[in-house]
């Protein structure tokens, strides 16, 4: 048990995957200081009826309001560690946001159709992953033209 804890302790003070213990640390009211869920929408110019990816959710924090925003359309939210994905479902099932799939990703393609998503974004992921240049290509490829 001690090299697991270690293990956990380790994922925190250095680069690499979040661990999921430590999840309720992500939903901290004081991240609103430096990017709130309503100033990620503004960035996003999100519109009612898009389809929107969400990368690395962790506890989905910027989940529920992103969701909420989009009364026509989707929020996929897609994460390395099943966990994470449980943590955001129960969040959003209990604030009754059910525009909302779930997919637990590999971390180095997408199972989505090209040109699925009008929005794909992620906060504070990217330093996590390892192959950062695959990865924006994926997003080329799921983003369809700005309509």
């Amino acid at each position: 048990m001690k090299g697991k804890k270690s293990s956990v302790i380790n994922r925190v003070a250095k680069k690499g995957v979040f661990p999921y213990q430590f999840a309720f640390t992500l939903l901290i009211p004081l991240r609103n200081i430096f990017l709130s869920p309503k100033k990620l929408i503004e960035r996003l110019d999100l519109k009612d009826d898009y389809n929107v990816l969400e990368l690395g959710v962790g506890p989905g924090y910027f989940s529920v309001k992103v969701a909420k925003s989009l009364s026509n359309g989707k929020l996929i939210l897609a994460d390395i560690q099943q966990e994470m994905l449980d943590i955001a479902q129960k969040r959003l099932t209990k604030k009754k946001v059910f525009n909302v799939e779930y997919h637990l990703c590999n971390g180095i393609d997408f199972p989505f159709e090209d040109d699925s998503f009008d929005v794909v974004y992620m906060v504070t992921v990217l330093g996590e992953v390892e192959n950062k240049e695959g990865y924006i290509k994926e997003f080329y490829r799921l983003l369809r033209p700005r309509r």
